[in-house]
């Protein structure tokens, strides 16, 4: 029992010197008749970000400029913020959502492929 704990203790991760000259995360990966492009994915996630940021200023903007202004006009901006923000935040659990799922299914794929 000793002796097969000590076999697995000198494996790790393979460094960053094991694995210069290897394919990075953001080239194409070429999987038989399949290629895989996980830039892509970094790009819907990144446009997730940028919608939520921008959507929550914006948000923001017309909350302040509600409260600032006569009352029922004021109510109008307010409710108009709200519906932005909750807006904003249902389109970017969507695209995190999309971008998740195609992560599963890559690694899925990947699975099933080294079985074979």
């Amino acid at each position: 029992m000793e002796e097969n704990l000590d076999k697995n203790v000198g494996h790790s991760e393979p460094t960053q010197a094991e694995t210069v000259g290897k394919k990075s995360a953001n080239t194409p990966r070429n999987l038989g008749s399949h290629e895989v492009n996980p830039a892509a994915e970094k790009v819907v996630n990144s446009l997730a970000n940028v919608i939520l940021w921008i959507g929550c200023i914006i948000a923001a903007f017309m909350v302040i400029y509600g409260l600032s202004v006569s009352a029922l006009y004021g109510f109008a901006m307010l409710g108009v913020g709200i519906v932005i923000v909750v807006s904003v935040i249902v389109q970017w659990a969507f695209l995190r959502v999309v971008v998740n799922i195609s992560r599963n299914l890559y690694n899925i794929n990947e699975a099933l492929r080294q079985r074979k």
